[in-house]
Order: C-alpha cells, then sequence, then structure tokens
C-alpha cells in the first residue's frame, strides 16, 4: 500500500466510501488538519473509492500459489484458485462494509 494522507472524514459526506478516511493507521501517519471536501463544489480532489481495494487477478495469482507452496506444492491448481479469490473478496467486502 502506497503512504496516503488520511482524512478524519469530519463533516464529509462521502467518507463511508473514502480509502483515506477508511484505512487503519499503523504507526505514524500523516492527516489533514481540515478534510478537502469542497461543499460548495461538492466534491474532493483527494477522494479514492473504497472499490479501489478490490482484488486483483495478481493478488489471486499470488495467494493461490502461496496456498499451492503451503500445500506442499500439490493439489489442483483450479481449487487453489478458487480458494484464493474466496479469500481475497471475503477480505474485501469486510473492508467494504459500511461504517
Amino acid at each position: 500500500m502506497t503512504d496516503r494522507t488520511l482524512c478524519s472524514g469530519d463533516g464529509c459526506p462521502v467518507r463511508a466510501r473514502c480509502l483515506r478516511f477508511r484505512l487503519v493507521a499503523y504507526g505514524r501517519q500523516s492527516y489533514w488538519g481540515t478534510p478537502p471536501y469542497d461543499h460548495a463544489l461538492g466534491v474532493c480532489a483527494y477522494f479514492e473509492d473504497v472499490v479501489t481495494l478490490a482484488p486483483t487477478e495478481h493478488d489471486v495469482r499470488t495467494r493461490a500459489y502461496h496456498l499451492w507452496l503451503a500445500a506442499g506444492r500439490k493439489g489442483d491448481a483450479d481449487a487453489h484458485w478458487a480458494r484464493a479469490e474466496r479469500e481475497l473478496s471475503a477480505a474485501f467486502e469486510l473492508r467494504r462494509e459500511p461504517l
């Protein structure tokens, strides 16, 4: 995950979908002093939709590979792929749930 300035979301109508509000800070973290949402224009120049956290094909491939390694380099590739998709999709849905 790249380094991002996070947002407190105070008074922001899009905060439930905003990655900068939803990410969990570990250790030191930069936050905006005032949320960057512009109420007059109805937009935030720094808005990143949480959908960007959806697992990519590369993520699934990497997870399936690790499952294959954990299985002793044995097993059905399709089964490892399906399990990787299920695990990553479940983790994504947990991060997408409304606050």
